[in-house]
């Protein structure tokens, strides 16, 4: 296994979410690549930080009201230009990466509940 497909598998490695042998592959790789194994533990780091940090309830209503402000902000749904035509950057950017977009509702989430 080259270590560009090590490090792709690397967060679900952690997470206990590979097929054995997918598992077993990696493993293999982190046994012999000290780039690989510093980068897992590295994850594994923040992975155990992350799990120490207190746990506290969003508000009630809060994810209504942040969806419903991105909907209004024409961060969700469809935007339109003044035509009414959808804007093509921002359409072929969304079907490229659709992650940037999730991950920014929730950080909003996160950061709105005080986490």
């Amino acid at each position: 296994m080259l270590c560009e497909q090590a490090r792709e598998h690397l967060s679900a490695y952690l997470d206990k979410e590979l097929t054995a042998d997918l598992s077993a592959a990696v493993r293999a790789h982190l046994d012999t690549c000290p780039d690989c194994r510093r980068l897992f533990g590295d994850l594994r780091a923040t992975a155990d930080l992350l799990a120490r940090l207190p746990v506290h309830a969003a508000p009630e209503g809060l994810a209504g009201d942040v969806m419903r402000e991105m909907q209004r902000r024409s961060i969700l749904g469809s935007p339109e230009t003044a035509a009414g035509q959808p804007h093509e950057r921002t359409l072929a950017i969304r079907r490229a990466r659709p992650w940037p977009r999730a991950l920014a509702v929730a950080a909003t989430l996160l950061l709105a509940a005080g986490i």
